[in-house]
């Protein structure tokens, strides 16, 4: 079973909490026909009334991958628990999708959705669920310029 939080900022704060954690998730809302179709023509998928949502542990886990100083050493922006709101505003039209390919063990292959801020772009690494109708955002990063 997992905690439905009301808002993104609720589940960031409770992600970033010291110690074991039940599942935490929250949902951005259901994928418009406009987002649908742009995904289809984009990369062959069909994800027609799919739901978008983030959990406790993609957080973390972009947080510790992709935050602090060493982010800057690779060229990309650090992620702070601030970018997470940003999504509240971009996620449900993205301003450019693409197949980012199915790495091994992955069921199915991710999207990238690209969300360009004034802090930089927002790369969200999304992955359609095999057997439930959702994208659920695996990680984040950040780039300067240009979508990488």
């Amino acid at each position: 079973m997992h905690q439905e939080f009301q808002t993104i900022q609720e589940l960031v704060e409770y992600a970033l909490q010291d110690g074991p954690q039940d599942k935490g998730m929250y949902t951005f809302g259901h994928v418009s026909q406009q987002l649908s179709d742009t995904i289809w023509e984009a990369t062959g998928k069909s994800v027609h009334q799919y739901q978008i949502t983030i959990n406790n542990s993609a957080i973390r886990h972009t947080i510790k991958q992709h935050g602090g100083s060493r982010e800057r050493l690779r060229g990309q922006i650090p992620v702070e628990p601030d970018d997470f709101l940003v999504l509240e505003e971009g996620i449900l039209a993205p301003q450019q999708i693409y197949d980012a390919g199915q790495k091994p063990g992955q069921e199915v292959a991710s999207l990238k959705f690209v969300l360009v801020t004034a802090s930089g772009n927002v790369i969200l690494n999304v992955h359609p669920g095999k057997r439930r109708q959702y994208l659920a955002v695996k990680t984040i990063h950040k780039t300067k310029g240009q979508s990488q």
